[in-house]
């Protein structure tokens, strides 16, 4: 919610800076998003009245003005055509300054000197973009008066986090209605005076509800003989200052009071309503609007509309029809301030997936009784601006919407939740929380001495319960009043779980090896599966679908982590991002296949990918990152918790390069894969560079890490290393070999680790070349070079037998 400082001191009054006051409403739970300082340069403009129009000699399209501006007149040319003489405009004098112009000087057009400016209220800053016309101001304007003394430029905007159990704090009432609860001042709202004359509605137009379930209350006004045009300056400004954009005078009207009361109110063209009748009803079969936006919509069957006897003129709640719109040539409208279902108001904006300034406020649940003050407090506005006469009535379909909610407050809770008394006795304290109650318009209804009898108004529906009331008064009170304590008893807290406390520990390790974790959506598209090219009728395209999503690409469950990855590293490469490690700790959904309609299968997947398309810094740029840094990290994860037995085998996963990707093997139930993208997949992404990721299923992995760490003595004797290079055929896993070369003697052969592979002309097409590193060492001797040499000859033996390996010296 947006409003400015002065605004809100119109409405109560503030003795406190706008800093302390943002930084008070902050503490108060209404979160400050933006503060903005805005100062509008403009000097040298004063309240001026056009005395004479005259054509100008050489161009048709410009006139000739002469302005009194007090003490002397001016003559002016100006290119527009909304003013006439007698009107009341903004002159910029000679010298003048204005924020998108500069300095004023005078100037000949076609020989015809011009000794300023009349300007217009976008030249002023008063509103964006370029204005029709010049900017006329009130009949009531000061001949010769400074306009800044008419408009305070100078003023500061909040922007305020409003949060969907508070929609009474979107609105100018409402947020000052908060100040003056912490300040302890009286929130002022507007006077309103109603002269009723002509026809009584009833004659004028008719209200049927035939949806009382979505509409229960429903009420309006007929003004006539308005005139449609421009809004007064001190409107436009305002409506600057809470963000909106002045379009003319009713519309702006409704939009001021919307952002004032906090009621979307909505003025249809009553001579357009057909048969001078309002239907509030649901949608028909083949029913169409066009919107104020210029869009024909299909109206779902059921939707909410406001029609008349041939068809819908408004999308309830939500949007106006064209069909009905105010216009230049509007003469009397019917005006609309109505309660519409929150829950029915949300799914329309889905369906139609337009939200508005009305739709956002009524979605969230306004207030029951502010609809006639509302719709007075506009009426009046539009007799004053637009010289409307209001029609004698009005029509409220329901005037007991609102029932007044009795809650029982007890005392001694209050100080119990609180931890502390408010005042020095039990009586001040009792006298405070009245008083804070007061301030916040809450009723005491009954005072029964250790209990009081409370009634919230009618504007906070999130107030229900006793505990809610107590929240309220500790607020305003003020948390940092309440001294903090510590408990007076011991409490025993077991922690975290072995599953939680293996979480962790995966996260430290993943960190620890460069990595920095990222937070996806669970929502995905369902095109996801044709950019990682996930086969039709694969197990991974049995994905849940959202009942309502808000839109197309949040509408199925995730069934893998990989695209969620594939597009953080997207939109971090897309910003200049040379090098991308990044992994999630994140759930995919699964249905069951003999459950249908039950809750899916979730399951905690450990995903992580790198990504590398520059030189990195000074220790990186010789850095490549490929398959086997992926397989690092996963052979990290594993060393750190502990997890033995496990290897690799060929995968052939459809979104990896079909020759660089494997699955991990634990006890022969696959519980991770890994790889390198496959280039079509990075094309879709768009992604520079390759990407190698990995996925493992925490829930497969679990069972296999060691829940309790075991010691061991170090090794009192020493160990002796040997090289072994050999030459096999390429389909020959080194898992293979590795498992072969442990299998000869398990108690002397400690550890053996490949650490060269190399292929090319001089060993043979179809061959490779392995060497690894084999680490011997006893528990309870010193190895003697023959031992060493009869194992490691039966180790060549067994891999030229097996393999067909040839050694290499």
């Amino acid at each position: 919610m947006q409003v400015s400082y002065n605004l809100l001191k119109e409405y109560v009054d503030i003795d406190i800076s706008a800093e302390e006051l943002a930084q008070k409403l902050t503490i108060n739970g209404i979160i400050l998003e933006r503060m903005e300082d805005i100062s509008t340069e403009i000097e040298k403009v004063v309240v001026g009245r056009i005395t004479a129009i005259e054509k100008h000699p050489e161009n048709t399209k410009l006139s000739v003005c002469q302005v009194d501006v007090k003490d002397q007149t001016l003559q002016i040319i100006c290119g527009a055509t909304n003013m006439k003489v007698s009107d009341k405009v903004a002159v910029a004098l000679e010298g003048a300054k204005l924020p998108r112009i500069g300095i004023i000087k005078s100037k000949k057009f076609k020989n015809v000197l011009s000794s300023g400016m009349l300007c217009s209220a976008s030249e002023l800053g008063i509103e964006p973009g370029e204005s029709p016309g010049i900017l006329i101001l009130e009949e009531d304007a000061v001949l010769g008066e400074d306009i800044r003394k008419i408009i305070e430029f100078d003023d500061t905007v909040f922007d305020f986090e409003i949060h969907s159990n508070r929609p009474d704090l979107m609105s100018i009432i409402g947020i000052a209605r908060e100040v003056g609860a912490i300040t302890g001042n009286k929130l002022k709202t507007p006077e309103i005076k109603i002269k009723e004359e002509g026809e009584k509605i009833e004659k004028e137009i008719s209200v049927k509800i035939e949806a009382e379930d979505l509409c229960p209350r429903y009420t309006g006004r007929v003004i006539k003989n308005i005139k449609v045009g421009e809004s007064p300056l001190w409107l436009k400004w305002k409506l600057r200052l809470l963000g909106a954009r002045p379009i003319n005078n009713i519309v702006d009207i409704t939009n001021f009071v919307m952002m004032e009361t906090g009621q979307p109110l909505h003025a249809f063209d009553l001579d357009l309503i057909k048969g001078k009748t309002i239907i509030v009803r649901r949608s028909r079969p083949g029913e169409t609007i066009c919107t104020l936006d210029d869009v024909e919509r299909q109206l779902p069957v059921g939707s909410l509309v406001i029609a008349d006897i041939k068809g819908a003129i408004a999308l309830a709640g939500i949007m106006g029809g064209k069909y009905s719109e105010i216009d230049q040539n509007t003469k009397n409208v019917f005006l609309e301030s109505a309660y519409f279902d929150p829950v029915n108001n949300r799914k329309g904006t889905m369906k139609f997936a337009l939200r508005t300034e009305a739709s956002n406020r009524f979605e969230k649940g306004i207030d029951k009784e502010i609809q006639i003050y509302a719709l007075d407090r506009a009426a009046d506005l539009i007799n004053k601006i637009a010289m409307g006469k209001i029609s004698s009535g009005k029509i409220d379909t329901n005037k007991k919407l609102y029932q007044p909610n009795k809650i029982d407050l007890r005392m001694k809770r209050v100080n119990k939740i609180l931890g502390q008394l408010l005042d020095k006795d039990e009586s001040k304290t009792k006298n405070k929380i009245i008083n804070i109650l007061d301030k916040l318009e809450f009723e005491v209804v009954e005072d029964k001495g250790e209990n009081i009898e409370v009634i919230p108004p009618s504007f906070r529906g999130d107030v229900e319960r006793e505990i809610d009331i107590i929240e309220e008064i500790a607020r305003i009170y003020g948390y940092d009043k309440i001294k903090p304590t510590l408990f007076n008893t011991t409490i025993a807290q077991e922690g975290k779980n072995f599953r939680l406390r293996t979480v962790d520990q995966i996260r430290e390790i993943l960190i620890g090896c460069g990595l920095n974790e990222v937070i996806t959506y669970s929502f995905v598209s369902p095109d996801i599966f044709d950019k990682i090219r996930i086969p039709e009728g694969h197990k991974l395209r049995n994905a849940i679908k959202i009942k309502d999503p808000l839109i197309i690409d949040h509408s199925l469950m995730r069934t893998s982590l990989i695209s969620s990855l594939l597009q953080i590293i997207k939109w971090n490469t897309n910003r200049q991002a040379e090098w991308v490690k990044i992994f999630e700790v994140g759930k995919i959904y699964l249905p069951y296949p003999d459950k249908p309609n039950s809750l899916p299968n979730e399951r905690l997947i450990i995903a992580g990918a790198i990504n590398k398309t520059g030189r990195g810094d000074i220790w990186e740029k010789s850095l490549s990152m490929d398959i086997f840094d992926i397989k690092g990290i996963i052979e990290t994860v594993f060393q750190g918790l502990k997890v033995k037995n496990w290897g690799v085998v060929p995968g052939n996963h459809h979104t990896f390069h079909p020759l660089r990707n494997g699955k991990i093997i634990i006890g022969g139930e696959e519980v991770g894969i890994f790889g390198e993208i496959h280039p079509e997949v990075i094309d879709n992404y768009r992604i520079p560079g390759k990407v190698n990721l990995f996925e493992i299923d925490f829930e497969n992995l679990l069972p296999n890490i060691p829940s309790d760490v075991k010691y061991r003595v170090l090794p009192r004797y020493p160990s002796v290393q040997r090289d072994l290079a050999l030459v096999v055929r390429e389909e020959i896993l080194s898992e293979d070999i590795i498992k072969t070369i442990k299998s000869i003697d398990e108690k002397l052969i400690k550890k053996v680790t490949l650490f060269d592979i190399f292929k090319g002309k001089q060993i043979g097409d179809g061959y490779k070349s392995l060497a690894y590193s084999v680490i011997f060492q006893a528990e309870d001797r010193t190895l003697t070079d023959q031992e060493v040499e009869n194992t490691y000859k039966k180790i060549r033996e067994q891999l030229i037998t097996k393999f067909s390996a040839k050694i290499r010296e």
